[in-house]
């Protein structure tokens, strides 16, 4: 795919897309290396997996962003920043163990937010398209797998409170 291969206006919107969603995987692999070297036994294969899943994916989607024409910046963002201070911040008040199950489902949750507006913006390139589509549901799939681990526990911490 070269970049003539859409309009202007066509491949900025799917570059903004991508680039984006790029950002958004760098920051959150960026927060997911600072937790690994701090989490508790319990945690740290949920957080490897996340991390190492975000890097494969990221990889694959500043490929796609320079085949567009794009101009990756795999640094991150600001809040790649806070997500690593988040992180930090939870180490020294209490610890990354699986109580921290609840926070990574929502910045997962955001993820997948993300993916959705790069689905938006990817819809009329089938090729790039088809790649969000499949990070999106191999996502949504590990995060429902990490809802169904932290369901027990809140249905026996309710079960404790009666």
């Amino acid at each position: 795919m070269t970049e003539s291969t859409y309009t202007v206006d066509t491949n900025q919107t799917i570059v903004g897309g991508l680039s984006d969603l790029a950002t958004t995987l760098v920051d959150v692999t960026r927060g997911y290396k600072e937790m690994e070297d701090r989490a508790e036994p319990d945690l740290l294969p949920t957080i490897k997996s996340l991390k190492d899943r975000h890097e494969r994916d990221a990889a694959e989607v500043l490929s796609l962003l320079e085949k567009t024409g794009g101009r990756p910046e795999d640094t991150g963002s600001v809040m790649g920043a806070v997500h690593e201070a988040v992180a930090t911040a939870r180490d020294w008040f209490g610890g990354l163990d699986g109580s921290a199950i609840d926070a990574i489902v929502d910045g997962e949750e955001q993820v997948l937010e993300q993916y959705k507006d790069a689905l938006a913006q990817t819809h009329g390139t089938p090729e790039i398209h088809d790649v969000m589509v499949r990070q999106k549901n191999e996502l949504s799939q590990e995060v429902d797998a990490l809802r169904a681990k932290e369901e027990p526990d809140a249905l026996m911490l309710v079960e404790q409170c009666q």
